[in-house]
């Protein structure tokens, strides 16, 4: 009996001990239980609801940079010290720019070593929205190759949803605006301006206003003019680029007629730019010789080489300086003596004057003269052939022209034929 209820005893301290045991950890496995709960409701906060800078890419093209905020059905961006919404369907895609950067620095390295990379690496900026980077990028390699196809296309791509004016191009005051906006721009932003400006523009009246503005006062303005005459008239006013092309005084602008008498695809054009070698001004002729080097036309080789013959033996010959005498004193007149003369019984005293001579005689030479010498226009001449020809067979000029005997044939098969249309 009492092994019994001992045995009871027993049992029920065995169930208590189990129950006790049980109500102990409850708490533990209601913590447990209730934990994911807690974490599901942190995930469920929307990332983008935080107030961070962020790349907003919008449908249709174009970006909102700038601090953003996810907020219900709208994105609401910090715009100044306002916030302005746009809404969910508008976005397409929200990239954090502190992202954007890390990825863009991985990416830039080499790119100064390789311009093809440097193009593709301004493309792939333009397109995940860093457009200050990108057109950064555009610019150098735009300035170092004005028809880098890729920087061209990703110009093309800006076009789409960046505004160079807003103005009307359709009126007088309009393609004032756009001509004055596109003369302060780099070289991407023209590009882009040329774009939206010739699909703007009514084609007569921007013709008119291109060939007016090739004589504008603004130097910058003259430039933006050219690059629009290359990029939508190819062919146009050669007889006025040609002139800017060696006679203008901004060096841009003589650049950009040259590119410009490049595109147009004409030999012709190289007859007026290789008359002016023959000038007697050494800025013209120097002008003249860097627009051949840059016209790239095969017709400009020969000429080239023949006046860096003639330019190599005028620097060869011994140059004698003019010279001359020049007297440095005074002329001091006195009576040196008397003539008597004696007539009719009286006697005259005749004086007799001389001068005396006070001062030095020296000899003057020329030893200095500040002018273009011809040691300069045969440097030139030679980085023109250098840079049509990509060859450089040595500095003299009877290399030159022996490399021009052995190559004359490939050069004129690969030189274009003339339109005599044009």
């Amino acid at each position: 009996m009492k092994l019994a209820t001992h045995a009871r005893r027993s049992s029920t301290v065995s169930v208590l001990s189990i129950l006790v045991g049980l109500a102990l950890c409850a708490p533990t496995v209601a913590a447990q239980e209730t934990a994911p709960d807690t974490a599901a409701s942190s995930d469920a906060v929307d990332p983008n609801a935080r107030e961070v800078r962020r790349v907003l890419s919008l449908a249709g093209g174009g970006f909102v940079r700038a601090k953003s905020r996810l907020a219900g059905d709208q994105w609401e961006y910090l715009d100044g010290t306002a916030w302005k919404s746009l809404p969910v369907d508008r976005v397409v895609h929200a990239a954090v720019e502190r992202d954007l950067l890390a990825e863009a620095k991985r990416l830039a390295v080499g790119v100064d070593r390789d311009q093809a990379r440097r193009g593709v690496y301004a493309d792939w900026l333009c397109g995940a929205g860093l457009l200050t980077e990108g057109v950064k990028e555009l610019d150098t390699l735009l300035t170092r190759d004005p028809d880098s196809k890729i920087a061209l296309d990703t110009c093309a791509k800006l076009a789409s949803f960046v505004r160079a004016s807003n103005a009307d191009a359709k009126t007088d005051a309009g393609l004032t605006e756009w001509f004055r906006a596109g003369a302060g721009f780099g070289p991407t932003m023209r590009e882009v301006a040329v774009r939206q400006l010739g699909a703007r523009a009514e084609r007569e009246t921007l013709d008119a206003r291109l060939t007016k503005e090739l004589g504008a006062d603004s130097s910058r303005v003259r430039a933006f003019a050219v690059l629009a005459l290359r990029r939508l008239r190819p062919g146009a006013e050669l007889r006025g680029l040609a002139s800017r092309a060696v006679l203008d005084g901004s060096e841009q602008v003589r650049h950009e007629a040259a590119l410009a008498l490049k595109t147009a695809d004409e030999p012709a054009v190289v007859a007026p730019v290789v008359r002016a070698l023959g000038s007697r001004y050494s800025s013209v002729r120097a002008n003249a010789i860097d627009a051949l080097g840059a016209m790239q036309y095969p017709s400009a080789i020969e000429p080239l080489i023949a006046y860096l013959e003639a330019a190599a033996t005028q620097s060869g010959g011994g140059w004698t300086p003019p010279a001359a005498s020049i007297f440095v004193g005074r002329q001091v007149a006195y009576v040196q003596d008397y003539d008597v003369e004696v007539a009719q019984f009286s006697a005259v005293a005749d004086p007799q004057v001389n001068t005396l001579i006070e001062g030095s005689v020296l000899d003057v030479r020329v030893i200095s003269a500040y002018t273009v010498g011809q040691g300069a226009e045969v440097r030139r001449v030679r980085e023109a052939l250098q840079n049509l020809t990509q060859a450089n067979p040595g500095n003299s000029a009877a290399q030159w022209r022996a490399w021009w005997q052995a190559n004359r044939a490939r050069f004129a098969d690969e030189a274009p034929r003339t339109n005599a249309g044009s």
